[in-house]
């Protein structure tokens, strides 16, 4: 009975069978901590495609000004999305949530002389340096969108500097994890590793927390603690110049 599933879903905390703005509308969180948008513009694809899992030559994305202006375009338009969500959630919680957004990182050199490891597929300068300018302007909207809301934006694209892939030193984020599901076939990782290629892995996540509290964010005040509106009473503060 779906019915029971979702109920269940919601009262056990059971991932995958809720949407999860129905646990927020339930339990009205005193923080929430959000980071989307990057699986909006299907970042994974373009990584799959420009690391040489689907193509040996430099991708698209990175060589041919007609797609570089979809991707740009796909990334501006996850402004309005963002915003509507934002919003959703601030009302779902009875406007009690502070909400805290959070960017995403740099998890890779575009360095020209950079010294890459071969997990990293082929991906080449042109295509890593595309990468960076899509996570930096993909911030940009996001911080953006979470201005005019009036929620906190959290800038942690530099958290894993000297720790990115292609960086001297080690690495805080996993390259490719799997071809093309060769290893999950044979049994050795399953599916849930596979979806970690490019991800920060424990070391990168502290990272990304330490930036989060750190001065240029959080300052090392509590998130219950932390007032994103001097002054007011509420948890808002909407900028619609933004």
């Amino acid at each position: 009975n779906l019915q029971n599933l979702k109920s269940q879903a919601l009262y056990e905390f059971l991932p995958g069978r809720q949407k999860q703005i129905e646990f927020v509308k339930t339990y009205k969180p005193k923080v929430i901590t959000l980071t989307m948008g990057g699986n909006d513009v299907d970042f994974a694809g373009k990584l799959q495609d420009c690391a040489g899992l689907t193509s040996v030559k430099t991708c698209s994305w990175a060589r041919a000004d007609q797609d570089r202006d979809r991707l740009a375009n796909e990334i501006a338009s996850q402004f309005d999305n963002l915003t509507k969500l934002y919003k959703e959630l601030y009302d779902a919680s009875d406007h009690q949530s502070k909400i805290y957004i959070i960017g995403y990182p740099q998890f890779i050199s575009d360095d020209e002389n950079a010294s890459c490891p071969v997990n990293i597929g082929l991906l080449n300068y042109e295509e890593r340096h595309m990468i960076n300018q899509a996570v930096t302007y993909l911030n940009l909207v996001i911080e953006k969108a979470a201005k005019n809301v009036g929620v906190k934006y959290i800038n942690i694209e530099n958290s894993l500097d000297g720790h990115r892939l292609c960086d001297d030193s080690y690495s805080y984020v996993n390259g490719v994890t799997d071809v093309n599901g060769v290893l999950r076939n044979l049994g050795i990782v399953d599916r849930y590793e596979q979806q970690e290629s490019f991800h920060p892995d424990l070391s990168g996540n502290a990272a990304m927390w330490r930036s989060i509290m750190g001065k240029n964010n959080l300052n090392d005040i509590n998130l219950l603690d932390y007032n994103n509106c001097p002054g007011s009473l509420v948890n808002i503060c909407p900028d619609p110049n933004a």
